[in-house]
């Protein structure tokens, strides 16, 4: 691999991470065209160095570039840019089997509509209960983010594999940190000093906390992926992609529309349109990939079936019924001796 590509960058180790730019651009066309220049010469510089990757490794002499699908605007995006500039790809999503989840349907559509090679990972409470304790003793902890966010990559990695797709990865981790997805701005005037005041203030917090070594836990991916870790490729984790963040005015980011729904990431979801995104999936909401891909769900709904098997547990509520809290109180006083 060129050794001069990154696969993502600590920049708040590297560089003194300040906002820069002055918020120019304030036409979201203008910023979508933007995201699409950038994104395609990420895209590009990530392909070139797959085939490196490949050329450099004596077993895997070709290979289709991978792509994480999480049925988010980011990965959305990510598609259709590979997908216009001709670059051969397999997407991968993992979901939980058995609960509705929308980043499986949103990725299916996608894939239908712009014909590209996709598979779906569904993940029962058989594999849950596998794979849950590899992934705590490979992190070791059992913090409940880290864990539902290590598990879609290692078994995405597993199903790329399968695939035959031996080379980088893409993904659309780091866009909500430079571009504030899923926040809301406090001040309501997006074209005002304060807007733009509160947007550094907001993406300088998350990129000093998100695009550091020194997280919870330091060597995350290489705990995960093991000697794949430089595999996974974050397409928005590097300087250019936080250059051009410092560019774009609150009013691109978030915008309204005619029927008053709001939505983050604007900018991105125009630039997914231009590409030929269909409204209904550029234009999608999306909750962080541990509650959209089901795995929460699939986590609670294996805890309930578990309850259940105990001795007495239906003689006053079912375990796979009660509420939540219910269910809580029920788990904290199983394991009591472990609180």
């Amino acid at each position: 691999m060129n050794t001069e590509f990154s696969s993502y960058e600590y920049l708040a180790d590297n560089i003194d991470v300040q906002i820069k730019g002055e918020r120019s651009i304030k036409d979201l066309d203008t910023a979508a065209q933007g995201i699409i220049g950038y994104t395609k010469i990420r895209a590009l510089e990530v392909f070139h160095a797959h085939n490196d990757y490949l050329e450099n490794n004596e077993n895997e002499k070709s290979g289709k570039l991978g792509l994480m699908l999480s049925g988010g605007i980011d990965s959305i995006l990510l598609a259709a840019v590979l997908k216009d500039l001709g670059i051969d790809f397999h997407a991968v999503t993992v979901t939980a089997k058995g609960v509705s989840s929308q980043d499986r349907d949103n990725s299916i559509a996608l894939a239908e509509k712009l014909n590209f090679s996709h598979s779906v990972v569904e993940v029962d409470s058989k594999t849950l209960s596998t794979e849950i304790p590899l992934t705590i003793e490979k992190l070791g902890t059992d913090e409940l983010w880290e864990v539902l966010a290590a598990l879609p990559i290692s078994l995405a990695f597993k199903e790329f594999n399968n695939k035959g797709v031996k080379g980088l990865v893409l993904t659309g981790n780091g866009a909500d940190a430079i571009f504030a997805g899923g926040k809301v701005l406090k001040e309501k005037n997006l074209y005002s000093e304060n807007a733009n005041k509160e947007l550094d203030s907001l993406v300088l917090k998350d990129v000093s906390r998100n695009f550091t070594r020194d997280r919870v836990i330091p060597d995350f991916y290489e705990r995960v992926l093991g000697k794949d870790d430089k595999r996974f490729t974050m397409a928005f984790q590097n300087r250019q992609a936080w250059e051009l963040s410092h560019l774009l005015a609150p009013n691109v980011l978030w915008t309204e529309d005619e029927l008053g729904r709001k939505y983050d990431k604007s900018a991105l979801r125009k630039a997914a349109e231009i590409l030929n995104v269909p409204k209904e999936l550029a234009w999608t909401s999306k909750s962080p990939l541990q509650k959209s891909s089901g795995l929460m769900d699939a986590l609670i709904l294996h805890v309930r079936e578990s309850m259940a098997k105990y001795e007495n547990a239906t003689n006053y509520t079912n375990p796979l019924e009660e509420d939540t809290d219910i269910l809580l109180a029920r788990t904290a006083l199983r394991f009591h001796k472990h609180l």
